[in-house]
């Protein structure tokens, strides 16, 4: 209710009382009232005549603001501005029709009771909410950017102003008005991105642009011009005349020069000069520019680049000083080079070349003086047509190819290394050729002379090799022969006579020790090699060599943690932990100690002293001793065969060579680092081995019998007598034969059953597995056990067959045997 209208009431209220006062008759009878009566009358009379005409100017009023509101909305509906009002709660309660065409609504009825938060973006949903809380507050936004989302899903930005509705000091809504600036955003963003691209490609290719107002005698910078000449661009463009500072006083006047001339002819300028930075380094640049003029031919701008050249410069004066030396060593190089074109027939096959260039040392080496321009067909007619398809190969492939070319016309040897030189659809090929004529005849000669020395020495070896094994073998005859009369001579005291056994088998076992050495030293030994842990080996040594070395030597074992797999012989590996750890007790007779580690390794070529080491993975196996040590000389010859620093007596210098052989054989190394006087250090490099772990094999040590029927196949007479008696005595049904091919006439025989075949590797007809491809055939399910002692070449054999050392363990071959065919007696 407003004032004037309160005003109007209380009038009512007034004559109201004043009426029933008069009625009143105590009232009445009083003249004084009466008087008082008639004064109050004429005051509400005049009051009425008051409240009438501010009556009147309230009507004029309200229907001015209907008027000024119907106006207003008006203005709203038909202003390009749009137009939205919500209540207090954010819900809408009116829009425009702008404001509908800006959001693709079709009519108000689709917006009006929804909340504003269906505008609302991600990016601009915190803001909105922040906005409305200042409205809410009674805080007009004079201005302000947002996001907001389309009926039809898109996104347009927008600028805003919004204040709140008040009415009767209280907040009844928010108005808010609205310009669609989505066209000069997207206007303003590429104008945005070309510029950052225009910057980019001025910092890629080092090009600066400037401008200059010549009215106003503004200059304006590029980035790019500021990181040339190395300014702060805070400090702004230098001016015009400031620009003689930054270009070297050499070629300012010439600078000067163009750009006069394109300030009064409006022509281009190019020029290149050199751009002084402030910490004196100089730029090398190349400056281009062009005026602009009016109609009248008044200069108004003067556009202009600067792009640094520095680098091309130098790449520039580096190829000419290439050039000069190429042409120097072209001229003064001692092999033969020339440049040649390839002549292809229509068919497009090679037939001639072209020589472009040629050098002097061509001219001198094959004397082809007038080479120059001609072809090889007009020089040398009966040149070979394969040398055309080389040059040919060269040019399709874009690979050099390097040979030898004997030329027999002249009994000449060259060094030829061809290459494709030139841009593609214009190769030549470059020839670049040596006369290693007197090279080739000294490598003939030498040749000659070191395959007469490695006869020399073979014989050498042959008889050093003869002599050692002699020495050996006479001692264990002596042991052997010696023994077996004294047997005959006790013959009715079987104590001594198994005394004497004893003492023929250890001797022959010695025999068997060194036959398997001199095998392992000429790398010609059979082995079955076995996936292994090499600390389990090693750990199973060393229960029996602080007996062999003896107790003044401590022994340490320091194995590695999840040590990688190694694929050898376990004989072999055992061989080698013996045979160091004996040459380590030999080097400290007064005591010491030897510790054997283990760990992972990756070697390279550089991490090896060894002429023998390829990179890899490997697993090392380390003795270091605290013995005498070694003096370099002695470290060149420990690994040749008999050699040995030992007493007369006490060594026959085939331990360490042994070692060498197995680990050569298996694909490894040997590092040695020694002092005289600090010790000794092996490193053994045996490769790592990937594949999954399994278990060696393992062979009973108690004499096993079986009911089977064997097929044995050996041509020694003795060696298979020997075997099938002892095949027999423990339960075996024994077919011996003397040949393949009597072995394969009786497998042929399906009347006699055989259970295992037990043959000899080599034999004179063919070797043992060609046989048993032949007898698989007719009893595939045959199963096969090969026995060697040595053989011509290296053997060998795969994880799946079966493999015996010759001469035999029999107790060992009693338990393989049951192995093989099931572990049971009864097959």
């Amino acid at each position: 209710m407003t004032k004037d209208t309160e005003n109007i009431t209380t009038a009512a209220e007034l004559r109201h009382k004043v009426e029933e006062q008069v009625a009143n008759p105590y009232f009445k009878s009083s003249v004084q009232n009466e008087i008082y009566t008639s004064r109050i009358l004429h005051e509400l009379q005049v009051h009425q005549v008051e409240l009438e005409m501010q009556n009147e100017e309230l009507h004029r009023i309200i229907e001015e603001k209907n008027e000024s509101e119907l106006h207003l909305r008006n203005i709203i509906s038909q202003t390009p501005a749009g137009y939205f009002r919500i209540d207090p709660e954010g819900y809408f309660l009116d829009v425009n029709d702008a404001w509908l065409r800006m959001y693709c609504y079709d009519s108000k009825d689709e917006v009006v009771g929804k909340h504003f938060s269906v505008m609302q973006v991600d990016s601009s949903s915190f803001t909105a909410l922040s906005h409305l809380a200042e409205l809410q507050r009674g805080r007009p936004i004079p201005y302000g950017e947002f996001e907001s989302r389309r009926k039809d899903g898109s996104v347009g930005h927008h600028i805003f102003s919004a204040h709140p509705v008040v009415r009767s000091g209280t907040i009844i809504g928010f108005e808010w008005f609205i310009i669609d600036i989505s066209r000069r955003k997207k206007a303003e963003l590429s104008l945005q991105r070309k510029q950052e691209m225009l910057e980019r490609t001025e910092k890629i290719s080092h090009i600066g642009s400037w401008e200059w107002e010549v009215a106003t005698d503004t200059v304006t910078w590029s980035g790019e011009m500021f990181r040339i000449v190395q300014r702060d661009p805070a400090d702004g463009a230098p001016s015009i005349k400031e620009h003689s500072k930054i270009c070297h006083p050499d070629d300012f006047e010439e600078l000067k020069r163009v750009v006069g001339i394109a300030l009064n002819e409006g022509m281009l300028y190019e020029i290149e000069l050199r751009a002084i930075r402030p910490d004196g380094e100089t730029r090398y640049c190349l400056a281009r520019g062009f005026a602009e003029r009016t109609i009248g031919g008044i200069t108004t701008r003067l556009y202009g680049s600067l792009q640094d050249i520095t680098e091309r410069k130098i790449i520039e004066e580096q190829l000419r000083k290439s050039e000069k030396q190429y042409r120097s060593l072209f001229e003064m190089m001692d092999e033969g080079y020339c440049v040649v074109d390839l002549i292809h027939d229509a068919n497009g096959k090679p037939v001639d070349f072209r020589f472009l260039e040629i050098n002097p040392a061509f001219v001198k080496q094959t004397g082809l003086h007038q080479a120059l321009g001609k072809t090889m067909r007009q020089l040398v007619p009966d040149f070979e047509d394969f040398w055309f398809e080389i040059y040919d190969e060269v040019i399709r492939t874009g690979e050099s190819r390097r040979f030898e070319n004997h030329t027999a016309a002249m009994d000449r040897f060259y060094d030829v290394f061809a290459f494709c030189i030139g841009e593609e659809g214009k190769q030549r090929i470059g020839i670049l050729f040596n006369d290693i004529t007197n090279r080739k005849k000294a490598e003939a000669e030498k040749a000659n002379l070191e395959y007469r020395l490695n006869q020399a020495q073979k014989m050498e070896a042959i008889g050093q090799l003869a002599g050692g094994v002699a020495h050996d073998f006479n001692n264990k005859l002596m042991a052997i022969l010696g023994n077996a009369e004294l047997a005959k001579m006790d013959i009715h005291d079987s104590d001594m006579v198994m005394n004497y056994l004893n003492e023929i088998r250890r001797a022959a076992e010695h025999s068997r020790d060194i036959t398997y050495r001199l095998l392992a030293f000429s790398r010609q030994q059979v082995v079955t090699p076995q996936v292994l842990d090499a600390n389990k080996i090693i750990a199973d040594a060393l229960k029996s060599l602080s007996r062999l070395i003896g107790e003044h030597i401590s022994i340490a074992f320091e194995p590695c943690d999840k040590l990688w797999n190694i694929r050898m012989d376990p004989v072999q590996l055992d061989q080698v932990v013996m045979n160091l750890a004996i040459n380590a007790r030999d080097a400290m007779p007064d005591g010491g100690s030897l510790i054997i580690e283990t760990r992972n390794t990756t070697c390279d070529i550089s991490s090896s002293s060894s002429i023998d080491a390829i990179p890899g993975d490997y697993v090392m196996v380390t003795f270091s001793d605290t013995g005498t040590g070694m003096d370099k000389k002695t470290l060149k010859h420990i690994f040749e065969p008999f050699f040995t620093t030992k007493e007369v007596g006490k060594g026959t210098g085939l331990g360490l060579a042994t070692i060498y052989g197995i680990i050569r054989q298996n694909d490894g190394f040997i590092d040695v680092a020694s002092n005289v006087g600090y010790g000794t250090e092996f490193r053994l490099y045996i490769p790592r081995f990937s594949a999954s772990k399994t278990e060696t094999t393992k062979v009973a040590d108690t004499l096993c019998t079986g009911s089977c029927s064997i097929l044995l196949v050996e041509d020694e007479d003795a060696v298979r007598s020997m075997t099938s008696l002892f095949l027999k005595k423990i339960g075996y049904t024994v077919h011996e034969v003397a040949t393949p091919r009597a072995a394969l006439e009786l497998a042929r025989d399906f009347s006699i059953q055989i259970d295992l075949v037990l043959t000899d590797f080599l034999m004179p007809e063919m070797n043992g597995r060609v046989m048993m491809e032949q007898i698989l055939e007719l009893r595939p399910q045959l199963q096969c056990i090969y026995a060697s002692g040595f053989t011509a070449k290296h053997v060998l054999l795969s994880e799946e067959e079966n493999f015996i050392q010759k001469p035999y363990d029999f107790i060992k071959l009693s338990g393989y045997l049951k192995r093989v065919l099931g572990g049971s007696e009864e097959q």
